[in-house]
């Protein structure tokens, strides 16, 4: 982190002097060789090589079929989620309520257009596919003459080169595709980190922590590739006697065109004598498909998915995929929904605003597919005085059915112990 610092230096002492291209050109150098020799911190463009002989990246590590499905699982049912804009008050009886701030301009920019390109789901799908896979997450913040936001613009993680100044503040260096780069104040970019260390700034994933996983699944991938398109059956020494280096370079040749690629596992004819000794290792032998199965699951466990999310079915049954998925909500998604949610209140609202306006997904809508567990929930919400018949309408999609339907019941045999002992002093003839 010393030369974050010193670049800092070295751009506000330049910009005090009068010499501001100097210490942007500076800051240019400074990115394109960190960006170059790092490894880590969210700049995963170089990549580094594992023990299996791969580079892995962010990008090559997509490559995986495990590792795809896991930050897709993730992605698109974060995405699915609405992410909705809440002001909280307090009622006369000093009661706490919640409503939807559907007057705020960020109430829009989080629930329907984040900016002029993209729906909420693709920004929040972006987002999070960013965040599993690079650690970070970075949106430029546009807002109006007010203040408050207006829009939110994604920037590439690789661009985006977060620092400490002088004064302990953070600070973002943008390396744009063309022209001069830039600092973004904190303030100007929206960033939610992965799981961190350290001093915190960076977000860390597990391509960057768990390389070697990684890199062996690709080995495994770029190994059965390989099987398949070039092994030659059957595999072993070819023993020619008495052919000269010109022969068994042609015998060489043609048995590769004759047995190798699309002609594998072809019947050999051998003659003039030359024998053939199997010594290749089978497939079975190698235990491939048991290290395919072994990676993925390791994978599955390295984003917390449950194995049934990405394929892996083997000792499954009903009651436990029941139990995985549950699991996937609250030790998942919400604790990655918490994360982004607090991001908005601390980059998207102000110190005063936070008092009053919160964010939050709403994990209702996972029960959208389930219609048996949608229609119990909603008919124990209304039985027991939680939802009013207009409220499960609205969220059905249904239009309402007028001012009796918000009439909020309960059960007839459910009273208060006030109301109980009242009704015994009636019938001993006291007065209540």
């Amino acid at each position: 982190m010393g030369d974050c610092r010193f670049l800092a230096h070295e751009i506000e002492e330049g910009a005090r002097k009068g010499r501001p291209y100097k210490a942007l050109s500076l800051m240019l150098s400074y990115l394109t060789e960190s960006r170059r020799r790092d490894r880590g911190g969210g700049w995963l463009q170089a990549g580094a090589v594992s023990a299996a002989g791969q580079t892995v990246t962010a990008s090559s590590a997509l490559q995986s079929s495990a590792v795809y499905a896991c930050v897709r699982n993730t992605a698109d049912t974060v995405a699915s989620l609405p992410c909705v804009l809440r002001r909280l008050t307090v009622d006369d009886a000093g009661r706490r309520r919640s409503e939807e701030a559907a007057n705020h301009p960020l109430y829009r920019v989080l629930l329907e257009t984040p900016n002029a390109w993209q729906t909420a789901f693709e920004y929040w799908r972006t987002l999070v596919w960013h965040v599993q896979l690079r650690g970070n997450h970075y949106s430029r913040v546009l807002r109006n003459g007010a203040g408050r936001t207006t829009a939110l613009e994604p920037l590439h993680p690789d661009r985006v080169r977060p620092y400490w100044t002088r004064e302990g503040r953070p600070a973002y260096a943008l390396q744009a595709a063309e022209g001069r780069p830039e600092i973004l104040l904190p303030r100007e970019v929206f960033h939610v980190r992965g799981p961190q260390e350290g001093d915190g700034l960076l977000g860390m994933t597990p391509v960057e922590i768990h390389r070697e996983t990684i890199g062996m699944a690709l080995a495994a991938r770029d190994y059965g590739a390989r099987f398949f398109a070039n092994d030659a059956r059957p595999s072993g020494v070819l023993t020619a006697p008495g052919l000269n280096d010109e022969g068994l370079a042609r015998l060489k040749r043609d048995w590769g065109e004759a047995y190798g690629g699309g002609n594998r596992h072809g019947t050999a004819v051998l003659e003039d004598g030359v024998k053939f000794e199997n010594i290749g290792m089978s497939n079975a032998d190698a235990q491939f498909l048991e290290l395919i199965g072994a990676t993925d699951l390791q994978i599955a466990r390295l984003w917390r998915i449950p194995p049934h999310k990405i394929g892996i079915k083997t000792q499954m049954t009903l009651n436990n995929i029941e139990h995985q998925n549950r699991e996937w909500v609250t030790d998942t998604l919400m604790p990655l929904a918490r994360s982004i949610e607090d991001a908005v209140c601390r980059d998207l609202l102000s110190a005063g605003a936070r008092r009053s306006l919160t964010a939050r997904f709403d994990f209702a809508e996972l029960l959208r597919g389930d219609v048996k567990a949608r229609t119990e929930a909603n008919a124990r919400g209304i039985r027991w005085g939680w939802f009013s018949p207009n409220e499960v309408r609205e969220r059905e999609g249904l239009n309402p059915i007028g001012p009796q339907g918000d009439v909020y019941v309960s059960p007839a045999n459910m009273q208060s112990m006030r109301a109980a002992a009242a009704a015994e002093e009636e019938e001993d003839g006291h007065e209540v």
